[in-house]
């Protein structure tokens, strides 16, 4: 996609295009971000942050960082 619109328009107008469609595709990925990762300090002390996705599903550890 990328080539074809470099091909035919203008350089400005392609980024424009490409920042709208990188922005679309990503917007399903910031919701799940904003309203299923939380940050949370372990028990050791350390910070980490849960995912979960539906009330069903409860927060799991996913990394932790020292």
């Amino acid at each position: 996609m990328d080539y074809v619109l470099r091909s035919s328009l203008p350089i400005e107008l392609v980024e424009i295009i490409m920042k709208d469609v990188h922005n679309r595709y990503m917007k399903d990925l910031c919701t799940e971000i904003k309203n299923n990762v939380v940050w949370v300090r372990t028990k050791d002390g350390q910070c980490s942050f849960l995912i979960g996705k539906t009330a069903n599903n409860p927060f799991y550890l996913l990394r932790v960082f020292e």
